[in-house]
């Protein structure tokens, strides 16, 4: 897979909407899994998220937030640690897909390693919700950034791989985030110091 490497000042939601769907059709291929179904257009806030779900139905995903240019009250950046663009809301759904897909025993087996590991959370979702959400946003970092991952929270990364996962491409998160704000690459390296 090409890596997905965003320029804030020429983001599109739409155009990275259906370039995300590009994500799905590439992971489960390369991992062999059914296609989900997707579906967009959430007018209506869900109970399970404003901005995408995930059903045996498929993935429901919104068009989400830009990158920020400057960080102020929003990080969200493509790739980082904090992603709800299109890019990192599809990401994340397909990784409660790709759990799934795993049938309930190692799905669950699966979730109570999340929850057991003495490894910092990736977000601050994964840290409200471990388990499943710890999975969801461990493929999220796996698809668009694994470099991060591997550095930032090398026991998640070997965790997925140890169930199948595998990185589809192997750019440096530096390469990842370039065109990212300084703040948040900052807040990266910062990030990934904090491994235990």
């Amino acid at each position: 897979m090409k890596p997905i490497i965003v320029d804030p000042f020429s983001y599109s939601r739409a155009a990275a909407r259906k370039d995300a769907e590009r994500i799905v059709t590439e992971f489960c291929s390369f991992h062999d899994l059914s296609e989900p179904q997707l579906h967009d257009n959430l007018a209506v806030t869900h109970k399970w998220g404003k901005y995408g779900w995930c059903t045996r139905r498929g993935l429901f995903c919104s068009l989400g937030r830009s990158p920020v240019k400057k960080p102020g009250y929003s990080w969200t950046f493509t790739g980082y640690t904090a992603d709800l663009t299109a890019y990192g809301i599809m990401s994340h759904e397909l990784g409660h897909w790709w759990a799934y897909s795993l049938g309930r025993d190692l799905m669950t087996e699966l979730e109570v390693a999340m929850r057991s590991l003495r490894e910092p959370a990736i977000s601050g979702y994964d840290r409200s919700v471990p388990g499943a959400e710890s999975i969801a946003e461990a493929t999220r970092l796996m698809i668009l950034n694994p470099d991060l991952l591997e550095k930032g929270r090398p026991t998640r990364y070997e965790l997925l791989r140890s169930y199948g996962m595998e990185p589809l491409h192997s750019a440096s998160w530096q390469e990842i985030l370039q065109n990212a704000h300084p703040k948040i690459i900052s807040a990266a390296e910062n990030w990934m110091e904090q491994t235990s």
